[in-house]
């Protein structure tokens, strides 16, 4: 499924998956800013949104990139013990012109949906359905 990252929305803005279905997402970010293609809860996402609110604060991120020195440092200054990361095999973040894939096992029908949790990006409209057929 080819899937466009734009500024703050996405084309499709929905899919529809089958539970057992592995779908090859590729994904263009077509926009000015950095954003994420993230497959997760609705709770979920809202603590991912927390933590990449800290991310942006801490200077680990900012609105068109990722600061790669902050990210490796930042996690065991601020005694997590380990540096913070953003590889989670449910998320892929892309610069602005950056094209990736990810590959995702629907293992089960559950309400998810695939969002961007940059600040203020999710609430301006970016996220997307994703609906199990029967």
């Amino acid at each position: 499924i080819k899937v466009n990252l734009a500024d703050n929305y996405y084309e499709p803005d929905a899919i529809s998956v089958k539970q057992g279905e592995t779908v090859h997402f590729v994904l263009k970010n077509s926009g000015e800013f950095l954003h994420e293609f993230s497959i997760d809860t609705l709770a979920a996402h809202a603590e991912h949104r927390r933590e990449m609110a800290e991310m942006m604060e801490m200077g680990m991120l900012t609105p068109t990139g990722v600061n790669h020195e902050k990210m490796d440092m930042s996690g065991a200054k601020a005694g997590k013990g380990m540096a913070m990361r953003h590889d989670d095999p449910n998320t892929v973040m892309l610069a602005p012109g950056e094209s990736r894939e990810m590959v995702w096992k629907f293992t089960k029908a559950m309400q998810i949906e695939f969002a961007c949790n940059m600040p203020g990006h999710y609430e301006s409209g970016m996220m997307g359905a994703i609906r199990f057929a029967q």
